[in-house]
């Protein structure tokens, strides 16, 4: 009887441990999710730059253009690097092996270009360099961070046929009086640049001058003609930087808008742009004689008469005999 109730207890024990274990596995079993999660933080970092990347580059397969995994892309990029881990070659391209060791990246492949996507602290844009693959040739190297300028890189479908082309958009600025803009297409079979636009206003250095700018959005308009090709439209605005009280250069009131449209030429492979005045400028007297020193309007006047031909093209008009009075205001025996 005795032994039937330590038989009995034991069986009790028994059946406890084995509870008590089914519960331990149980949440043992939830650990290693979570532990994953607290030990890959790199691994979950890079896939979200990679899923960021492929998206916001609006890449496709099957257009000429593959994206390569992570671990072939470490692996692979070791070939533009010597012994010592610097790269390669008299072309600037990333400095250090180490770099790829302690960051994202995505790998993009033509038939002859590598193009190499990392990320850059601090800033919203990314790191971009394209190497040509048989020359080590760096062709671009994006890792501009200063100011406030930013830069953008899509792909897209100027011709209809592979491989994709590569858009870069940039804007901002790297000091208080300095602003530029850009739109880039490159052709990514042997590189070369299709089409760019660019708006530069320097308020400083040197002046009378002419600034322009991208009216945004830029393009304007992008649409493709009847044999499937990307055009596009461009709003392009154009002002002066005329020397004002006490010899310093400021922009002058006066702004005329160009719309540019820019069309590609499938046998020459490049863009070809023509220009419409759409909102015209007529120069007057004081927009010209805007300093307070006799010597510095002198040099505005010199600047227009000499420039006539840019401002006309660049949408600024004269009145009737504007240009013909004009040397009259310039002081007499100046040699004008």
């Amino acid at each position: 009887m005795k032994m039937q109730h330590v038989h009995k207890r034991t069986i009790r024990r028994l059946g406890s441990l084995v509870l008590g274990l089914t519960a331990l596995l149980a949440v043992l079993s939830l650990h290693p999710v979570v532990s994953l999660a607290q030990t890959s933080d790199s691994d979950e970092k890079q896939q979200r730059f990679r899923e960021r990347i492929v998206k916001s580059w609006k890449w496709k397969p099957r257009s000429g253009v593959g994206l390569t995994t992570e671990k072939y892309a470490r692996e692979y990029l070791a070939r533009y690097f010597d012994s010592q881990g610097e790269w390669k070659g008299d072309s600037a391209g990333i400095g250090s092996q180490h770099v790829l060791a302690d960051t994202s990246l995505v790998l993009f492949q033509t038939s002859r270009l590598d193009i190499i996507v990392l990320p850059l602290s601090g800033v919203e844009h990314n790191w971009v360099v394209v190497v040509r693959r048989d020359t080590g040739e760096v062709v671009l190297n994006d890792n501009f961070t200063c100011g406030t300028y930013e830069s953008h890189f899509e792909f897209v479908d100027v011709d209809g046929e592979a491989p994709l082309e590569l858009l870069n958009v940039g804007s901002g600025s790297c000091a208080s009086q300095f602003s530029a803009q850009s739109f880039r297409i490159y052709e990514l079979t042997e590189w070369a640049k299709l089409l760019e636009q660019r708006g530069v206003a320097d308020y400083g250095g040197q002046c009378p001058k002419i600034v322009n700018q991208l009216i945004e959005p830029y393009p304007r308009r992008q649409e493709r003609d009847s044999k499937g090709h990307l055009s596009f439209e461009f709003r392009v605005s154009y002002g002066l930087v005329m020397k004002h009280d006490e010899g310093y250069c400021a922009p002058s009131k006066p702004h005329a808008v160009l719309k540019r449209t820019c069309e590609y030429i499938a046998e020459e492979r490049r863009f070809k742009c023509s220009d419409d005045v759409v909102d015209a400028h007529t120069m007057t007297l004081p927009e010209i004689k805007t300093a307070g020193k006799w010597t510095d309007n002198a040099d505005n006047i010199r600047w227009v008469l000499e420039n006539s031909q840019v401002l006309r093209a660049r949408g600024f008009r004269f009145p009737s005999g504007f240009l013909e009075r004009l040397p009259r205001h310039l002081p007499k025996g100046s040699g004008d």
